[in-house]
């Protein structure tokens, strides 16, 4: 009989550090916690037995990881050929909640202490763009937040439609919660070679390359901020311009 999974990290280390009495090895006490054993169930087991119950626990465990790990994988080549649009004329019609979603995929890998809040209006309309283009845009405008943000505190995407005269096109928003952005900076931003990171870690071309393709398309991108609250907001017609 086992018992169900630990209800927190704490709670598992707990179970983990008690079922390491039947076992030298670690990884095998933690495959055993996760299977659900505990020092009562185990103690009515043979003690013959139980090298084999941890290793089949382990490969249980090892199998669950193995397939958590392809699961991902195949996500990730998927976002990463709709992300560049591959095999996909250069303007098709898009749903920008769908590019920010694989852009987020995208960057999974450092959003590990970022909380992402998502609010993505269900009737934001398909647009003619670029589309692999317009996914750098969310790829630039994600990672400088997370920059902004040290790494750590909540990234909100916003998108909703938006009417202009020549019908009704899409709004995206990307706030980050880091510490604002000067006025004196602010006025620089879309500059090329303009940076406020440090050597190395920044070109100072993804801003002014992003604000080039939004113009491309016909749009334009605002910045509001202040301590907390950062805004860049994008806003894109309903086909591309020209």
């Amino acid at each position: 009989e086992t018992t169900p999974p630990p209800r927190s990290a704490l709670d598992r280390a707990d179970r983990i550090a008690a079922l390491e009495r039947f076992t030298t090895d670690s990884d095998a006490a933690s495959a055993l916690v996760d299977e659900g054993w505990t020092p009562e169930t185990l103690a009515a087991i043979p003690e013959e037995t139980l090298p084999w119950l941890a290793a089949d626990a382990s490969v249980h465990q090892l199998l669950g990881e193995l397939e958590m790990a392809l699961t991902r994988i195949s996500e990730i080549v998927g976002a990463v050929k709709s992300y560049t649009y591959l095999d996909q004329a250069p303007v098709q019609r898009i749903d920008v909640r769908v590019g920010l979603e694989q852009t987020l995929v995208i960057l999974r890998h450092r959003l590990r202490d970022v909380e992402v809040r998502r609010e993505l209006a269900d009737d934001v309309p398909e647009i003619e763009a670029y589309g692999s283009e317009l996914n750098q845009v969310w790829t630039n405008l994600i990672d400088n937040a997370i920059d902004a943000m040290d790494g750590r505190g909540t990234l909100t995407l916003r998108a909703e439609p938006e009417s202009g005269p020549d019908g009704t096109g899409v709004r995206v928003t990307v706030a980050d919660t880091g510490s604002g952005i000067p006025a004196e900076v602010r006025a620089r931003l879309f500059e090329p070679f303009y940076t406020t990171k440090e050597p190395g870690k920044g070109t100072g071309l993804g801003l002014h390359i992003s604000h080039g393709v939004v113009a491309r398309h016909g749009g334009r991108i605002d910045v509001e901020s202040q301590p907390g609250d950062t805004r860049f907001i994008v806003t894109l017609p309903p086909t591309v311009a020209g």
